[in-house]
């Protein structure tokens, strides 16, 4: 049994709403949660932050090739530059040094290159390795001593 969480877009409030009580409901059951993000490329890039990340201890996460991790899309970041900056040759310099940083240390390589994640994976491997991190859980929870139900607090938001 596993739970699935999956987006398609930006985090909308109804959504988060809905996705924390059924985290809660996985969690108080002690089953694994899935995590499926996809964000569209011109929404706010701190959706990422919010749905998963190294700060909610994940057991595993993956990336595939195309994926950009940055909090400031590359496409945007001149008109961050030009608020600072009320010189605009230095900020047309400037932002063009800023966005080609950005556009090389936001690729997923770039990111698995820093061990900030567990790796790469190719599209089309997606399953075979989905189905492996399943079973290691499996085995994890075997041997992990489950949590007290009765220690999860009851909280509606």
């Amino acid at each position: 049994l596993v739970g699935i969480v999956a987006n398609n877009g930006e985090l909308t409030q109804n959504a988060s709403l809905k996705g924390c009580h059924f985290v809660q409901l996985c969690s108080q059951r002690n089953i694994p949660i899935l995590f499926l993000m996809n964000t569209a490329p011109y929404t706010a890039e701190t959706t990422n932050l919010m749905q998963c990340g190294r700060s909610f201890d994940p057991n595993f996460l993956f990336l595939w090739p195309n994926a950009r991790i940055a909090l400031v899309d590359s496409r945007r970041s001149f008109t961050f530059t030009q608020m600072w900056n009320n010189n605009y040759s230095e900020t047309e310099i400037d932002s063009k040094v800023l966005k080609g940083k950005l556009q090389n240390e936001s690729t997923a390589l770039y990111s698995s290159a820093r061990i900030w994640d567990d790796g790469v994976i190719l599209p089309q491997s997606s399953r075979k390795v989905i189905g492996q991190c399943l079973r290691i859980m499996k085995q994890q929870r075997y041997r992990i001593v489950p949590l007290q139900q009765s220690s999860f607090p009851i909280m509606r938001m």
